[in-house]
């Protein structure tokens, strides 16, 4: 006897979409006007889906958010530490006057925008812990598939420009009305650098590190060709943080985490040698690698006084700039980091771990690490390929990014949270349907 198949609720529907639409990272003024959290259009649905999901928790008793109470108990410590920090910083940070907004108002802002994000971990949370993973994937890459094209497009543009009749490109003129209508692209003059449907080449390399582990696992008949894509669209980027993240990838993949934690500081240290002594690196290049540089030397020095409690949410972006290296000053970009700094506290870090620790100390991030030991998932990391390689690369690429709204970061989270990486694993290995026989999410039942 066979079960009707339960129509799954809208805002699970919704949750996939906004996985879909995770690639178009990118500046949708729309979306920003309600918050810088919603960026992307992915953040938009994310937060209609979170929406539909409390109506719909409110008016029926079939559903039930499923949760481990730790896990909340967790993420409440969290906004602890967050609205902890900007007590503890009002007199430090408060005062500070920029154009249009004031220190304390800053901190209120950014506070409630982590405030925001917890909430939406807890909701993805609950959401991989029900629904199944083969429609996430399924969602997933037809995302990713989208980005090939258009990355496709962006190359064809580049290397053989089909010229229109009356003139012009017609890869630049598809491009720019798929522009006009679906993000705010970055267009620096002489730089043929692939950006997808993200902002700039360095958001695009985080989509598509975000995206890996799921094509991997996603054992469709064009898995081979998927994965080509994808190794194209990084190489498109010319990107050194992507090829760094991907070799990174691949170590973790293969070796067991200590290893590769040996492996990627050997390789580091003789790669610092080589780049230093033996490669002329070019004046643009070298101007952002110092400016990156010269900004997380700034971070690290501004931590080292305020490692506890950090300098108040969002308020990093203020006291980095007072912290520049000599040699920071000759670089031509430093006026308008100043400037930044100076009038929305805006400054960048280069890296979304120091504009964590910057705003509310390394007191969340050690607890973060004592709770994954406690609850053994750091154990569930270790044993996963997939996970501790993904995670790992992550990490790489979180230095091209400045925020941590990017929400790859939080699916990632969630999926740690909710045992997820395990069912991720078995699907990539047996290519088959994983069903939970209980509760606890380290049981599975494996049917063709």
């Amino acid at each position: 006897m066979t079960s009707a198949r339960l129509t799954p609720p809208l805002s699970h529907v919704l949750f996939l979409l906004g996985c879909f639409a995770i690639p178009f990272y990118n500046d949708t003024p729309l979306f920003m006007y309600i918050s810088d959290i919603f960026r992307s259009p992915s953040n938009f649905i994310f937060l209609l889906s979170l929406v539909l999901f409390g109506i719909e928790q409110l008016s029926s008793s079939k559903y039930r958010i499923k949760v481990r109470f730790s896990d909340l108990c967790f993420i409440v410590g969290l906004v602890i530490f967050i609205i902890f920090s900007l007590f503890v910083n009002i007199d430090f940070s408060g005062n500070i006057q920029g154009v249009g907004i004031t220190g304390i108002e800053k901190m209120l802002l950014t506070s409630a925008n982590m405030i925001i994000l917890l909430i939406f971990l807890l909701f993805y949370t609950h959401i991989l812990s029900v629904i199944e993973l083969e429609k996430l994937l399924k969602y997933i890459r037809l995302g990713f598939l989208v980005t090939l094209l258009y990355v496709l497009l962006e190359i064809v543009n580049y290397v053989i420009p089909i010229t229109l009749s009356g003139g012009g490109s017609a890869n630049s003129y598809i491009m720019d009305l798929v522009d006009s209508f679906i993000h705010e692209r970055d267009r620096a003059p002489g730089m043929p650098r692939a950006r997808g449907l993200a902002f700039e080449p360095s958001y695009l390399v985080a989509v598509l590190f975000f995206l890996l582990p799921f094509l991997i696992a996603d054992k469709n008949q064009y898995r081979t060709f998927i994965i080509v894509g994808w190794l194209i669209c990084v190489l498109a980027t010319d990107s050194p943080t992507g090829i760094v993240a991907l070799l990174v990838f691949l170590i973790f993949y293969r070796f067991s985490i200590y290893l590769s934690i040996v492996i990627c500081f050997v390789a580091a240290f003789f790669l610092f040698i080589f780049v230093v002594f033996y490669v002329d690196i070019p004046m643009d290049k070298m101007e952002s690698t110092a400016t990156r540089v010269g900004s997380w030397i700034s971070s690290i020095t501004l931590l080292k006084d305020h490692f506890l409690f950090g300098v108040g949410p969002g308020m990093q972006g203020y006291w980095v700039i007072h912290n520049y290296p000599d040699f920071f000053w000759s670089i031509r970009q430093t006026e308008v980091w100043i400037n930044l700094g100076l009038n929305s506290f805006a400054a960048p870090t280069f890296g979304t771990l120091l504009t964590i620790v910057l705003s509310i100390g390394l007191l969340p991030i050690a607890y973060v690490i004592i709770y994954m030991t406690f609850t053994g998932r750091i154990n569930e990391i270790v044993s996963s390929p997939l996970a501790r390689a993904s995670l790992a690369s992550m990490f790489v690429v979180s230095f091209g990014l400045n925020g941590y709204v990017f929400l790859g970061y939080w699916i990632f989270l969630a999926m740690t949270l909710s045992g997820k990486w395990g069912e991720l694993e078995k699907i990539k290995r047996y290519g088959c349907k994983v069903k939970i026989l209980s509760g606890d999410s380290h049981i599975w039942s494996i049917t063709k």
